[in-house]
């Protein structure tokens, strides 16, 4: 009844290709922001905590 219109694999894949590279696109900056803002609290923690010596990730 109804006749659908499927896809090349070649058109299925290069659409996977574009939303990989999205999708890496838009996860590298949120890496960044992340990690500054562990920066940021371990700075915080060791204004607070009058020790310089608090372990940071990945020591």
């Amino acid at each position: 009844m109804f006749s659908r219109d499927m896809m090349s694999s070649d058109e299925s894949r290069a659409g996977l290709l574009v939303l990989t590279a999205v999708s890496i696109a838009l996860t590298v900056p949120f890496i960044f922001y992340f990690k500054s803002m562990a920066d940021s609290l371990h700075t915080i923690a060791e204004e607070k905590a009058d020790y310089k010596r608090i372990k940071k990730y990945g020591d």
